[in-house]
């Protein structure tokens, strides 16, 4: 049996069956390792493809929102508008002098008033250029007129 590892056919295929199986191991712990990284760069590609369309889903639902609370704003505007128009009419009808200014303009001072309250929770200075010293007399210490908030 001594003699057996000595002749060069069974070593040469010894040698040869050993690459064959140090090859194959390689060849698949490459290929795993392969599979490993691609996997990994999938899932990132993937993960990074939904959080782009979450942070576009979030923005488009920011935009509708603010679409939204601009078309109440504008909405409560031409209602008050609509309000103060009919109140003007009926004063005249009972016979008092009244100066009116039209609902488009009224609408638009509304809306800009209502913004301005709704991005600082406070009217701004000009909201009460409509009322006489008296009204404003009236309002002051009640916190309403912004001046006397300042003090």
């Amino acid at each position: 049996m001594s003699g057996w590892l000595t002749r060069p056919e069974i070593v040469v295929a010894l040698i040869a069956a050993g690459a064959l199986v140090v090859g194959t191991v390689l060849g698949s712990l490459l290929t795993g390792m392969m599979a490993l990284f691609t996997q990994r760069f999938e899932r990132t590609a993937r993960r990074d493809e939904q959080q782009r369309e979450r942070d576009a889903r979030r923005e488009e639902q920011h935009r509708d929102r603010e679409a939204r609370q601009k078309e109440l704003l504008m909405k409560a505007a031409v209602d008050l508008a609509t309000l103060r128009s009919t109140h003007g009419l009926e004063l005249a009808k009972g016979g008092q002098r009244v100066e009116m200014i039209d609902a488009v303009n009224m609408t638009e001072v509304y809306y800009r008033q209502l913004n301005h309250l709704y991005e600082h929770g406070e009217l701004p200075e000009d909201a009460y250029w409509d009322m006489t010293s008296e009204e404003k007399a009236a309002l002051r210490g009640t916190s309403l007129l912004k001046s006397d908030r300042a003090e």
